[in-house]
């Protein structure tokens, strides 16, 4: 069993990212997330769209941190210090999931 427990496990396609070292790294991490998160939801004919209080329940975009919040079964907070650590170190700026869905979006349309 893994990923973010029920009742989230079985809304989502997921994926786990490990901690990478180095700015060009963690950009390439990023990246490859999104372009994976893209192709897997134009395969399942879903449009990216962030969880947050106003769209639990139909978002199709979640962190774990997000099911936290909004689902429960868990009480993960990541990727939220794992991003916003690595970018601050290495380009000096913030990285969130607010980030990652435009990332995501950005993506999904090249693939269109």
């Amino acid at each position: 069993m893994g990923g973010a427990a029920y009742p989230a496990n079985g809304r989502a396609v997921q994926f786990e990212q490990v901690e990478v070292y180095g700015g060009w790294n963690f950009a390439a991490e990023l990246v490859n997330a999104a372009y994976y998160t893209a192709y897997k939801m134009k395969q399942y004919g879903m449009y990216p769209s962030l969880a947050g209080s106003n769209n639990p329940v139909n978002a199709t975009l979640w962190s774990h941190h997000d099911v936290s919040m909004y689902l429960g079964g868990t009480d993960h907070t990541d990727p939220d210090n794992y991003w916003s650590d690595r970018a601050w170190n290495y380009f000096g700026s913030g990285y969130n999931m607010w980030d990652f869905t435009m990332l995501v979006n950005y993506e999904y349309a090249l693939l269109q």
